[in-house]
């Protein structure tokens, strides 16, 4: 009887901590436009062959996802930021080293966390299906959720959302 009203206690007070603490995860099509803003760093990457990347894209694919995926395999593959299933953490950082400063050293943060989470992507991409290779599409998914973490003060837009995301609530994943 004594395990069972431990048990009930502590269920109530997960749940309490829950309730207190709001979403469990971040569903990022729901808050788009928001997280779009919780950064104003500016960008980093090249905009080296995104126009012949972007034609080629749709030469493969019609469907969103697809085009996504051809496109970031064309344009970091041309850009030296990726081969195949492997990521080149010293141009990401020759990029980032072009900024300077702390907007420099945010992207530095973000792309060796997103390095540090290869053997994740690969995992979640085997026996894919789409026409081209998505590892560059998630590795620039990862950028993408994770400069939010990083961004220098000076570029954060604060509001409920963008603490959250700062403070480490993760984003929904949806299958």
């Amino acid at each position: 009887m004594q395990h069972i009203s431990s048990f009930l206690l502590l269920s109530c007070v997960l749940l309490l901590a829950k309730s207190a603490l709001g979403e469990d995860c971040i569903d990022y099509d729901e808050h788009k436009d928001e997280i779009e803003g919780c950064c104003s760093l500016p960008p980093v990457l090249p905009g080296d062959n995104a126009k012949e990347c972007a034609e080629e894209a749709k030469g493969k694919a019609s469907d969103v996802h697809n085009l996504y995926a051809c496109f970031f395999e064309c344009y970091s593959e041309r850009n030296g930021i990726v081969s195949g299933n492997s990521v080149n953490l010293d141009t990401l950082n020759g990029f980032a080293d072009a900024q300077g400063g702390a907007v420099g050293d945010a992207w530095k943060a973000v792309f060796a966390k997103c390095a540090g989470t290869s053997d994740e992507i690969i995992q979640s991409i085997q026996g894919h299906s789409l026409k081209c290779n998505p590892y560059a599409l998630e590795l620039k998914t990862c950028f993408v959720f994770e400069i939010d973490r990083v961004c220098p003060d000076e570029y954060f837009q604060s509001s409920e959302l963008c603490d959250k995301i700062r403070g480490g609530t993760p984003y929904c994943h949806h299958q």
